[in-house]
């Protein structure tokens, strides 16, 4: 099997991210302002906080406004201070303007919230590839590996992990 180079790794590590961003995308157009004021119930706050992440992630994603995207995945978390998705979101977004240290810090606290969450494994062992720590992104795509199923993803990311070792 031909050796994969450190683009061809990047190239493949980014693709993972990005259908982790396609996954958090909205599904569905954004509730008007009046839609949502008229929302009520217990399940208003929830239905609410993902109609923001998804607004946010719209705009961010656009180059609209993506400052108000922030701030917008911010004012959620304002609100609910675990919300995994708008952690995940942020992570992302610090990735992809260069604020590792960031990242690391949004991926910890998702695992902090839910150890089991793995996305966040598989978005740690990015960052640490990017900072140079390739033993520290080995052992979270281990840990993937441990809580996904999928074998298209198990396959790819031991792909990667084989790579890895060899720097």
């Amino acid at each position: 099997m031909k050796s994969l180079s450190r683009v061809q790794l990047l190239f493949i590590v980014g693709a993972i991210a990005l259908v982790g961003i396609i996954y958090a995308m909205p599904k569905t157009a954004p509730l008007s302002a009046e839609a949502e004021v008229e929302t009520t119930g217990s399940d208003a706050i929830e239905v609410s906080a993902d109609e923001k992440i998804s607004e946010a992630i719209s705009l961010v994603m656009r180059g609209e406004e993506p400052m108000k995207g922030i701030m917008m995945l911010r004012d959620v978390l304002t609100d609910d201070p675990k919300n995994i998705k708008a952690h995940l979101t942020l992570g992302m977004f610090s990735i992809q303007s260069g604020q590792l240290e960031k990242a690391l810090d949004r991926f910890n606290t998702v695992l902090s919230i839910d150890s089991s969450e793995s996305e966040a494994y598989l978005y740690l062992a990015e960052v640490h590839e990017k900072l140079g720590q390739n033993d520290l992104a080995i052992e979270n795509l281990e840990t993937y590996k441990t809580l996904v199923e999928d074998s298209n993803s198990l396959a790819q990311v031991q792909i990667i992990i084989n790579e890895l070792k060899k720097f």
